[in-house]
């Protein structure tokens, strides 16, 4: 669009800024100055480069505009498809609907279609011999995610929204994943990786039983990292700790006998310290 732009301009400022606003409206207020403007046809203009390059910087920041509204549209649009697909999911519920609900939803508020309101140029092209298939004519960037949207939601193409990253993606193994795979931050780890640790935290300081270990497991490792015990008797402690972990948690250790055993080593050693006094 920019190059068609360009040559356009060159030959007729007015013909390219009519080319350009059926795309964008606001180009023609934008490049109003150049609305009225004739080349000269009896002499060479000289500052002919310096009007071209400042209508040419206008549809830089035009088509930069446009893409960013483009852009934030698509992203509510998939936010819209998320939550439809949340509260509508089911085996019975057709791939398509999603969009006609939301065609329904964006028409109550806008008064128009967004995705079904002009069809695509279609035809059958060769793509590499002797394969011939069904081609579309995309014309600009607001079409193309137009069409790659609709493609989404016709083949059941799951995208989801990182809640580690906020940022979207396509599952590559599990529909209901909720992380992506990309590096958070300066890495090492994925967002996938961080994802399990916080589940994995939030599991155990849901569950008394879970968080009563790991409390005292950290206590009887940093008393091994400082040495006040040796690692043959903090891995001696470890597996019996983690033996009546899992039985506690299949109900055949009570709670309270748990807590008890595992707050042994606190009192042995507040005894010891008491008695050396």
């Amino acid at each position: 669009m920019m190059m068609d732009f360009v040559f356009a301009f060159i030959k007729s400022p007015q013909t390219a800024i009519e080319q350009i606003a059926k795309h964008i409206p606001v180009a023609e207020e934008k490049l109003s100055w150049a609305k009225d403007f004739r080349w000269p046809t009896t002499q060479p203009y000289p500052n002919k480069e310096k009007r071209l390059y400042r209508a040419a910087q206008n549809v830089v920041e035009l088509l930069s505009a446009d893409l960013k509204l483009a852009q934030e549209s698509m992203i509510y649009h998939i936010e819209l498809l998320l939550l439809l697909r949340e509260q509508m999911g089911s085996p019975k519920t057709s791939s398509m609907e999603y969009l006609y609900v939301m065609e329904e939803l964006l028409k109550e508020n806008s008064g128009h279609f967004h995705f079904i309101e002009k069809p695509f140029k279609a035809f059958y092209g060769m793509v590499q011999a002797p394969e011939i298939a069904l081609l579309f004519e995309i014309e600009s960037v607001k079409d193309l995610l137009r069409f790659e949207f609709i493609k989404m939601i016709e083949h059941d193409i799951f995208i989801k929204k990182c809640k580690n990253c906020e940022r979207f993606f396509i599952p590559k193994g599990r529909i209901d994943a909720e992380y992506c795979d990309r590096i958070w931050g300066d890495g090492p780890r994925k967002c996938s990786e961080i994802g399990a640790m916080k589940r994995y935290g939030k599991k155990i300081s849901s569950n008394p039983i879970l968080d009563a270990h790991k409390k005292t497991y950290r206590r009887f490792n940093s008393r091994a990292r400082t040495g006040k015990m040796t690692n043959a008797e903090f891995l001696t402690w470890a597996e019996e700790a983690a033996r009546k972990r899992d039985e506690c948690l299949a109900g055949k250790l009570p709670f309270d006998e748990f807590i008890a055993w595992l707050e042994q080593g606190r009192v042995r050693k507040a005894r010891s310290a008491r008695k050396e006094g």
